[in-house]
């Protein structure tokens, strides 16, 4: 295989779990992967910050309600139903609660069954796909955010888009999500399909407004810090020597 990849000069990684897997294969020299994170545009992120009372309206969630979102793919892997399940929990403690599941898949029908038969159906809202979470207002409208994926994720965008509007975020040890959620500082890390300790969490931070905007204010300066798409671009920059 090096002998394939010779003509390679570099291999950009997107998380140092990424870097790990690339390396172990031993596919290429070390010296010649490289680890540039993604990242999120924040002024994009800062323009949708005053627009989410206009997501709610649009999707007729109660203004009154404490919002759980996870945006993803509506498929087994990214842990909806697990998230469904904690929210039963929540619900029951919480009855302010209203969940989002903004995204599409073709588990949605089966989703929306579940949240049926979990009698939480109107603390539910499927927006569907939404084009620009950051622009469109959704992480503005969100007091928390999710991603419960099962899966390993290499890296996990959506994180990084509610860290960079502020929310506090909770997820999986999954993958590389670890490497981009402090935990108790920007959020919270849970084990993959431990939803009473989901539901718990989540619990915590809808009972704590304080907490909530000291996490979202922490992962806000991490998103600044780690995951600028100005300079990590400049990386990428350099890496291509332009």
């Amino acid at each position: 295989m090096r002998v394939t990849n010779a003509p390679l000069t570099g291999v950009i990684s997107v998380s140092a779990y990424g870097y790990r897997n690339f390396t172990a294969r031993d596919l290429l020299p070390k010296t010649r992967f490289h680890i540039v994170y993604n990242s999120v545009d924040l002024g994009r992120a800062a323009e949708g910050q005053d627009r989410g009372l206009e997501f709610r309206r649009r999707y007729h969630i109660p203004a009154d309600r404490l919002v759980i979102t996870q945006v993803s793919w509506l498929i087994p892997e990214k842990g909806v139903d697990d998230l469904l399940q904690a929210a039963r929990e929540v619900v029951a403690a919480a009855p302010e609660a209203h969940l989002v599941l903004a995204g599409d898949g073709a588990h949605r029908q089966n989703l929306q069954e579940l949240a049926r038969k979990l009698g939480i159906e109107s603390h539910v809202t499927f927006t569907g796909i939404v084009q620009d979470p950051l622009a469109d207002g959704l992480y503005a409208a969100s007091d928390v955010v999710c991603q419960m994926s099962r899966w390993e994720e290499v890296f996990g965008l959506v994180i990084v888009e509610a860290m960079a509007t502020g929310k506090p975020v909770i997820a999986t040890r999954a993958g590389g999500i670890p490497e981009l959620i402090r935990h108790g500082v920007t959020g919270f890390l849970v084990d993959r399909r431990d939803t009473s300790d989901m539901a718990a969490k989540i619990l915590q931070l809808l009972r704590d407004p304080e907490m909530r905007c000291r996490m979202g204010q922490a992962g806000r300066q991490v998103a600044a810090e780690k995951f600028s798409h100005h300079s990590n671009v400049a990386q990428l920059i350099r890496l291509y020597g332009l």
